[in-house]
């Protein structure tokens, strides 16, 4: 759930599913990522939190970074012929799908042209080799957002208090940005 507060005030609450931006309830308007278990209530203050509170709360945004990180899509130069294009990973059928091609196209012959969709539905061919490899860098890719996730929550769970929690930064170092 997430949480739209202005001045200290809870605005609204949205389901994660919703997707409504912050512009939505005026300027100076921040969206809070609420972890399960925490209430908040449109017109009321946010609640003050402990510090394992605040814990869950930092580790509900690194969740939701994440997880916006990946709906964005893999960018991947395919080469001159097809340049920087982006395929989807918004769930777990697109990401299955990606892995299900990966196996079929390294054990096709290298040179064979295979067809690709991008985030954009536009088709484009590579060559098997190509497209394998992109599958592979994507799986790093994701990796790699998952291992600096985790990091990011274990130095949450490891705080000692508001001031280390605090000093923790989620919006800068993500892979690929």
């Amino acid at each position: 759930m997430r949480a739209y507060v202005r001045d200290g005030i809870v605005l609204a609450t949205h389901d994660d599913a919703q997707n409504v931006p912050a512009s939505a309830y005026g300027d100076g308007v921040e969206i809070i990522t609420v972890p399960p278990g925490v209430s908040m209530l449109p017109g009321e203050p946010m609640p003050t939190l402990d510090l394992d509170g605040q814990k869950a709360m930092l580790a509900a945004r690194i969740d939701s970074r994440r997880n916006a990180i990946v709906a964005e899509g893999y960018q991947h130069n395919f080469g001159a012929a097809a340049g920087v294009r982006t395929l989807d990973c918004r769930t777990l059928e697109d990401q299955s799908n990606w892995l299900a091609l990966h196996g079929l196209w390294s054990a096709m012959d290298p040179e064979t042209m295979v067809e690709v969709i991008d985030a954009g539905n536009a088709v484009f061919e590579t060559s098997a080799a190509t497209g394998a490899l992109a599958i592979r860098a994507l799986g790093q890719w994701k990796s790699a957002l998952i291992i600096h996730a985790r990091n990011l929550k274990n130095a949450a769970l490891a705080a000692a208090d508001e001031a280390a929690l605090s000093a923790i930064v989620v919006d800068d170092g993500w892979p690929g940005e």
